[in-house]
């Protein structure tokens, strides 16, 4: 299995540290590598489900990317890319 394919494991621990206003949050021991709002973190417990906490983590700028089909192998986006060059007019296509 590839890395990026790769399930991401349930955390064993994790630990929100609150210091005035800062805060400190590690999962597994491990702090996370980002600072965090301190504003923006809400504890989630309820009956019969795990706990967890829900943060807010400020950044420039932020890139979704959502696609229901998975991943795209490489096979796929070559056949695609020449698939479209096929669609252009003969000498319009860059060199590289």
């Amino acid at each position: 299995m590839k890395a990026e394919e790769a399930q991401p494991s349930t955390p064993s621990v994790i630990r929100v540290e609150r210091s005035g206003e800062r805060l400190r949050i590690l999962v597994d021991g491990e702090p996370l590598p980002c600072e965090v709002d301190a504003n923006g973190v809400t504890t989630v417990v309820s009956v019969h489900h795990s706990p967890g906490i829900t943060i807010t983590i400020p950044a420039d700028r932020v890139e979704v990317v959502d696609s229901l089909s998975g991943p795209v192998d490489e096979d796929r986006k070559t056949r695609a890319r020449t698939h479209l060059n096929s669609l252009s007019p003969p000498g319009s296509r860059k060199r590289g």
